[in-house]
């Protein structure tokens, strides 16, 4: 949204420079992306009075002006054919650089000195052609700065509207946010119509045939109107705002839509058949083509405006070329209507139509705002283009809204904010925005509040809490600690264990990245996972921003790989990455949701050197070795890793991570079908854990052992085992059962092939036994051996290799 601020002015009183607003506006949480002033190029440039003008003596088209500037008279050489005594024209004096770039400096031109130049609107910029110099007012002061006289010593501030304030999209509402952060009240132009004695009734229908997409439609007739070009001060404000000129009935609906937020269309009533005007849902393959030029197949999904006859425009996005203002209009029918936010938004996205109408009309549009701007805009036309304006308004209004009532605590005010009840202030703040406030008998009673329609994102008493917020200013509101139920205060254990897992993840060479929480259908459906797989089953968003962003993730991967994508096509090939963040489940109304902590391996982990040129690439037993870090440094319990098959992992190569009797993480090597869906060639390693049971599985802080004093005892241990039993789980249990006197178990070897039968395997293990308080005896060890060998034998079928 685009705000000039000597427009702003002719709504609200303040005395703020631009830069200074805009530190207000930032503070209230609007954000702005760019401060420029209009009026760069006019410095110089004054207003001049013509006092003679004669022929040059030595150029037939040329001539020799006498200029008045105010506080001197100079002599200015002119070529335009309309140059006449009397005039009042701008003057470029020397040194000037004008908008269109041109530096005017003291010259000769055939002799003759000239001290400046009398500009034309295209080399002050005002226009894309001109035929002459520009002549100003004849009331216009010589010496007078032009650039303020038509209106151009301005600022433009470009701001940030976020989506849930579409009443900022306005310059009344923008006036209503300043008007509230200086202390005063705004004014809206006034509207006084003097309206013919013929009704619109009488010449125009109208018929909502679909109510739920469009619950008002307000109409305005105007007849003997002249089209013609803009008033320059219509057209300059347009022109700030992006918004290219045509003529004064068009502008003056994108004038009246800029003001008040309400988008407006005009129709040449004489191009719509039958007097009639029908709000409808398009047909089957119903075509129109809009003012654009270009041929669009609806759906029935889509609403248009139709006469007796056909489509005449697609509602809240753009007119059709067979109905539109031309130069021999002389009947409008002005269109003032509030249709369903959804759909528009449906509908522009569908169609890859994107207007200043539809931009406001998918965010919300006030509905009780129709009236007054479809009235404000007849006024303007009837001033502008001689337009006579029919009485009465046609106004279809099948859905009434009215203002919701939210209840507001003081109290809560201060539980939230932290700062004392203060109603006399918050009524102000509030009244201030145009809510209207009760309070109660007493200080602390709650406050009554009606809402008004054009705000439509204040619907609860946190709403209100965050209006008060931004206007008693956050940056007023002292620092304070708040009670908690936690009396030693500081992080809690799971916010300890989270920041020390985090930890660990960078000290082992990983990047963390933040991805947001929403993923779109064809993001989840890259992973192929089966339709009843727990990951499929991803929440919807009720009211999504875009269809990119339209579930609730069940799994931090489908972000990751798509980040993997983004940086592998942009020549990142190697990388280590990891987040940690929520993902969701679907949970009745509200969504369950719990904290994942995944991350993604490909390419390098050590780059070329010279003993080493092509660098080490990563493979399944990076994670491996990282997962096994997790269990040591994170003090997990009961932690081991057996092989494990995932969708989203090959077959094979795939493992996970067992503390307790529990499966807390699964790592391994992405299913190819998946890295072809992201575009990867080179392979991919992944994994992911739930923090939560990492937590519950994680022991106590880690207690300080003092260096043994007594040697150890190690050992050989070599078993043979079916081919399907995991290494994981025989190591396990040898653990499991040699504790708390074995310290480390080592396999060293695996072995197939002579002395070992078919389809079996042995598996060699060095075990290291020791005490903290003695030297252990051989009988010790030995009976700790005997007793792996038989719970081996008697679980996984093991047996003692010769």
């Amino acid at each position: 949204m685009k705000i000039t601020l000597n427009w702003l002015k002719e709504f609200v009183d303040f005395d703020l420079s631009a830069e200074e607003l805009a530190d207000r506006y930032d503070l209230s949480g609007t954000a702005i992306e760019s401060i420029e002033y209009l009026g760069k190029g006019f410095e110089r440039v004054v207003v001049g009075e013509v006092l003679e003008v004669n022929k040059h003596p030595d150029a037939d088209r040329l001539q020799v002006c006498e200029v008045d500037i105010g506080a001197r008279r100079v002599t200015i050489v002119c070529g335009a054919p309309n140059v006449a005594v009397g005039q009042r024209v701008p003057v470029a004096r020397p040194g000037a650089l004008l908008p269109n770039g041109m530096e005017i400096g003291e010259t000769k031109i055939r002799g003759v000195a000239s001290a400046g130049m009398i500009c034309s609107e295209k080399e002050l910029g005002l226009a894309e052609e001109a035929a002459g110099i520009m002549v100003l007012a004849a009331d216009a002061h010589p010496g007078d700065q032009v650039g303020a006289l038509l209106g151009v010593d301005d600022w433009l501030l470009d701001l940030e509207i976020t989506p849930n304030r579409p009443d900022c999209m306005s310059m009344i509402g923008m006036a209503r946010e300043t008007a509230a952060l200086v202390g005063t009240k705004i004014r809206r132009p006034e509207v006084k119509l003097t309206e013919h004695k013929e009704n619109i009734d009488s010449v125009v229908a109208v018929t909502i045939e679909a109510p739920d997409l469009c619950p008002r439609y307000s109409a305005r007739y105007v007849d003997q109107v002249k089209i013609g070009p803009t008033p320059p001060w219509i057209r300059r404000r347009l022109e700030a705002a992006g918004i290219r000129s045509l003529n004064n009935v068009v502008d003056i609906t994108n004038y009246v839509l800029l003001e008040t937020g309400q988008p407006l269309h005009a129709f040449d009533y004489d191009l719509l058949r039958d007097g009639k005007i029908i709000v409808r849902r398009a047909g089957v393959a119903e075509k129109l083509e809009t003012i654009d030029h270009v041929v669009r197949e609806l759906t029935t999904d889509h609403l248009v405006i139709a006469d007796g006859a056909r489509g005449v425009a697609l509602a809240g996005v753009m007119g059709g070329l067979e109905s539109e203002i031309n130069d021999k209009t002389t009947k409008v029918l002005i269109e003032s209507a509030n249709f369903h936010a959804p759909n528009i938004r449906k509908t522009s996205r569908s169609l890859g139509l994107i207007s200043e109408s539809s931009l406001r009309f998918e965010r919300g549009v006030d509905i009780n705002g129709t009236i007054y701007a479809v009235e404000r805009a007849a006024q303007l036309i009837a001033e502008t283009a001689g337009g006579r304006v029919w009485s009465g308004t046609l106004d279809a209004h099948p859905a009434p809204r009215a203002p919701e009532n939210v209840e507001l605590r003081p109290k809560r005010v201060h539980a939230v904010l932290g700062i004392e009840p203060q109603v006399d202030r918050f009524t102000d703040i509030l009244t201030g925005l145009e809510l209207e406030v009760e309070t109660g008998p007493k200080a602390d009673s709650p406050m009554a509040v009606t809402v008004p329609t054009f705000r439509v994102d204040l619907q609860r008493e946190i709403d209100l809490i965050e209006e008060i917020a931004r206007f008693y200013g956050l940056n007023n509101i002292e620092p304070r600690v708040l009670p908690s139920s936690n009396p030693e205060r500081g992080l809690s254990p799971e916010q300890k264990f989270v920041r020390s897992l985090r930890d660990l993840f960078i000290g082992a060479g990983f990047m963390e990245v933040i991805n947001y929480s929403f993923i779109s259908r064809q993001e989840l459906d890259k992973l192929g996972l089966p339709a009843d797989h727990i990951w499929s089953q991803a929440p919807l968003i009720a009211n999504p921003l875009s269809e990119d962003q339209a579930l609730l993730r069940t799994t931090l991967l489908s972000s990751l790989l798509q980040t993997v994508a983004h940086n592998h096509n942009r020549g990142q090939k190697d990388l280590a990455v990891f987040e940690i963040g929520n993902i969701f489940r679907p949970a009745g109304d509200v969504p369950e949701q719990s904290m994942r902590v995944a991350g993604i391996l490909t390419g390098r982990v050590r780059p070329s050197a010279w003993h080493e040129p092509q660098g080490l690439e990563a493979d399944f037993y990076d994670l491996k070795g990282l997962f096994e870090l997790i269990c040591d440094k994170m003090s997990l319990d009961d932690c081991h890793i057996e092989p494990a098959e995932h969708p989203a992992l090959s077959p094979g190569q795939a493992a996970e991570l067992i503390s307790g009797a529990d499966a807390v993480g699964f790592f391994g090597t992405v299913h190819p079908q998946i890295q072809e869906n992201y575009g990867l060639r080179r392979p991919v390693f992944a994994f992911e854990a739930d923090v939560s049971r990492l937590f519950q599985q994680s022991t106590a802080e880690p207690a300080f052992h003092e260096i043994p004093r007594f040697p150890a005892v190690d050992l050989d241990l070599a078993m043979i085992v079916d081919d399907s039993v995991g290494w994981g789980s025989l190591e396990h249990l040898v653990r499991q059962t040699g504790s708390p006197l074995l310290k480390r178990v080592h396999l060293f070897d695996v072995y197939r092939g002579e002395g070992v039968p078919e389809g079996k395997k042995s598996l060699a293990f060095n075990l290291s036994y020791q005490a903290a308080d003695r030297t252990l005896t051989d009988s010790e060890v030995d009976h700790i051996q005997k007793r792996i060998i038989k719970r081996a034998a008697h679980e996984l079928g093991a047996q003692l290799r010769d």
